[in-house]
């Protein structure tokens, strides 16, 4: 049997906890994460950030990989495999999942697993966050 080694994204895309830089300033300092939104041309998902020092607000584009050990969906009546893993959340120090059915869910550093409601609370501290 063929060893099909797992694809992975290239190395300059894999998260870090550095931001990136304003693209107006040239600094990263204070560049803060503000949501996840879609581009209105194409679609396509994306990353607005915003840097503090100056204003601007720009998109980098938002990835996801699948993981071929990646954590079930814990929303209810759902258990779907297969899913995909998309960035370090900053919100809630954890990183952001989804599964086929789109459903947005976290893993934290200890492990837990916890779904994300509508207004992008992780429902399991009654949306504190």
């Amino acid at each position: 049997m063929t060893h099909n080694p797992p694809r992975r994204p290239p190395s300059e895309q894999w998260p870090s906890p550095a931001f990136p830089d304003c693209p107006t300033c040239r600094t990263d300092r204070r560049v803060r994460w503000i949501a996840s939104a879609n581009r209105l041309t194409d679609g396509a998902p994306v990353l607005v950030w915003l840097c503090a020092a100056c204003q601007d607000a720009w998109t980098t584009p938002a990835t996801s990989w699948p993981v071929l050990d990646g954590p079930d969906c814990p929303t209810a009546g759902c258990g779907a495999v297969g899913t995909r893993w998309h960035a370090i959340d900053p919100d809630h120090l954890a990183d952001l999942w989804s599964c086929p059915f789109g459903h947005l869910f976290l893993l934290d550093p200890e492990g837990m697993v916890s779904p994300l409601t509508a207004d992008g609370t992780d429902g399991t501290d009654g949306g504190a966050v």
